[in-house]
């Protein structure tokens, strides 16, 4: 999902991956969520998250550990692990800006398995949900290729500090079955 915000307007674009009997290919459905509000919704603040959970990419399940801080007023700094991967993002703006991500192989190469770069924002849809959306170009450095990746993440309280956490990406240019999704829990600070 990719949310956009313009004076009031928000724009949700949604991707989802479906399946059928010849193979796996990406079904982009768009849907247009037009907002209009004279006042922006509160986004829930907290100066960082660490969560862990499941993520489920083709027919492969594995966990995941990911934290991301906040690194000054709109600087953020985010590292994921996985038995596959590893990468690091950095984030620049509070609630929407730019964003830059790197991944590796967890076999200890040197060289980034891919690279993002983009646009993400987050907005909340009432006083604790929070939806954050990206959009970016990535690229896969061993085939060379260029892919627009979406990607959208929610967040809803389960107690004080603890949160539920869900979210998917995928590439729907060139990598349609590239598509992930995770669920997990997370605990804010």
């Amino acid at each position: 999902m990719f949310a956009y915000d313009c004076n009031g307007l928000e724009v949700f674009i949604m991707a989802r991956s479906h399946e059928t009997h010849k193979g796996k290919f990406t079904l982009l459905v768009m849907t247009l969520t037009l907002v209009f509000s004279t006042t922006s919704l509160p986004v829930v603040a907290f100066e960082g998250i660490l969560s862990g959970g499941i993520m489920m990419h083709g027919g492969d399940t594995r966990g995941y550990l990911y934290a991301h801080m906040l690194v000054g007023r709109s600087f953020m700094v985010g590292l994921e692990f996985n038995p596959r991967e590893y990468s690091i993002a950095a984030l620049m703006g509070q609630t929407s800006g730019y964003y830059g991500k790197f991944g590796w192989n967890s076999d200890g190469s040197a060289t980034p398995k891919y690279t993002d770069l983009g646009i993400w924002g987050r907005t909340s849809l009432t006083d604790t949900f929070t939806v954050t959306g990206s959009a970016g170009v990535n690229r896969t450095t061993a085939l060379g290729k260029y892919d627009l990746k979406l990607a959208a993440e929610m967040i809803a309280p389960i107690g004080d500090y603890v949160y539920f956490i869900g979210g998917a990406e995928t590439g729907i240019v060139t990598s349609p079955d590239s598509t992930k999704g995770w669920l997990g829990i997370g605990l804010a600070f």
